[in-house]
């Protein structure tokens, strides 16, 4: 081999080498591109990496559930990993027990607002209002943590303190102190308004096990004190942020002998299922006016969707909260469970709710009023169903009409357009 040619050779087997390293790199790409889950090589050496040269020791469960918490988090604001801790605390809520202020809370926009404080809790009694942003937990700004790590702050053991800084409105910020109480949530209450007329209001402040059997309980109930002549409710979902969507299915399925109740999509508008009313068991004869807000959320937008589309209720109040979600419980080994957004629900007329809500029959927006400032001509106090007669009548018969539409005008106009239903039913001699 002559001089000249070993400059050539040496070219050439660079150009080779080369070669090879730009066809590895292809291939490499190639395969990185075919495998749904090359990026998990990547997590796994930088697992090693961390229990080799961090500087401190690591719990491997705890760096895990973190990888898995991000992970789960990237998708929506409803989807969430629940450690084995956390998903016992979901199931204390569900069953209507729990440890905390009794506050439920939505991320909304950048923003964690109060849904609703439930009634008779720390955060009720503190002033906290639907509406409400929190801004900071014990020192904590909302929004450096995510939705379930608020939940587990604000949670703890009754008898330790949880302090709040809130906004209400544009310029209005205030902090609070509450003491963390057994939270025991009754979700349905509610009272006959005329035992005569055959009128009751049943307030569903969340739906958990047992919401059903509550809601069929108190019906009964009104019936006898109506004399079996229960003849319209008003259903009051007004704060009520959701919660088991089968308890609003069958309390949907209760008032509807037949038609769709709802049906659960993808993205891309393909139906999944579809939930049917049934006629075995319905409860007919009975009017509803149907009160909603700005905070009636998930499961509440369910039933009210559902009511609504197959007219069997005139719907009252605000559009509602718009999480139009679901999201399924799978338990995990381990104790713990995925939270995960499976699809969007639709109402029977195919309208999907996911961040638009329910629109009102009769919008009325909350505001203050005082019946007594009426005028002679348009309102008096015999004009009210279940004005009081005298100090005979039974607690659950009527109570205080006055008092009870105080300060609330929505329900007012809710009973005015029950009252107008039945008179239309009675009228035309239609059932509902």
């Amino acid at each position: 081999m002559t001089r000249k040619e070993k400059p050539f050779l040496k070219y050439a087997l660079g150009a080779a080498v080369l070669a090879l390293a730009f066809a590895a790199a292809g291939a490499a790409a190639k395969k990185k591109e075919e495998s749904k889950y090359y990026p998990l090589t990547i997590f796994s050496k930088v697992l090693a990496h961390i229990q080799a040269v961090y500087v401190d020791d690591v719990d491997v469960d705890k760096l895990i559930y973190g990888a898995i918490k991000g992970m789960v988090g990237s998708l929506d604001p409803h989807s969430s990993f629940l450690a084995p801790d956390e998903f016992m605390t979901m199931q204390e809520e569900m069953e209507g027990s729990f440890g905390g202020i009794g506050v439920e809370v939505e991320i909304r926009f950048g923003r964690l607002i109060v849904i609703s404080p439930l009634p008779g809790t720390p955060a009720e009694k503190a002033g906290i209002e639907s509406g409400d942003e929190i801004l900071v937990i014990d020192g904590i700004p909302a929004y450096a943590i995510s939705l379930q790590d608020v939940v587990k702050v604000m949670r703890g053991k009754p008898g330790s303190k949880v302090k709040l800084k809130l906004r209400r409105g544009e310029d209005k910020v205030y902090e609070v102190e509450m003491v963390r109480e057994v939270i025991k949530v009754d979700s349905v209450e509610g009272q006959v308004i005329d035992a005569d007329e055959g009128t009751a209001l049943i307030r569903i402040k969340v739906f958990q096990e047992g919401t059903t059997a509550a809601v069929r309980d108190r019906l009964e109930a009104y019936q006898a004190a109506c004399k079996g002549n229960l003849g319209g409710i008003v259903i009051d979902l007004r704060n009520n942020p959701g919660g088991l969507l089968d308890q609003a299915i069958y309390i949907a399925d209760d008032f509807l002998a037949s038609g769709i109740i709802l049906t659960t999509r993808r993205k891309n508008g393909d139906v999944l299922e579809s939930e049917k009313a049934h006629k075995v068991g319905t409860k007919g004869g009975v009017e509803i006016a149907l009160l909603v807000n700005e905070y009636t959320a998930s499961a509440a937008e369910v039933l009210a969707g559902a009511l609504q589309d197959n007219g069997r209720a005139a719907v009252v109040g605000m559009k509602t909260f718009g999480k139009g979600s679901i999201q399924n419980i799978i338990k995990l080994p381990d104790g713990s469970a995925l939270k995960l957004t499976t699809a969007l629900y639709a109402t029977p007329s195919g309208k999907i709710i996911q961040a638009s809500g329910i629109e009102p029959d009769l919008v009325v927006p909350s505001l203050p009023w005082d019946p007594a400032s009426l005028t002679e001509e348009t309102f008096r106090e015999e004009d009210l169903a279940g004005h009081l007669e005298g100090d005979e009548e039974e607690d659950l018969e009527s109570p205080d009409v006055m008092k009870l539409f105080k300060d609330d005008v929505q329900l007012f106009m809710a009973y005015q357009v029950l009252q107008g239903r039945m008179k239309a039913k009675a009228s035309s001699g239609k059932k509902p």
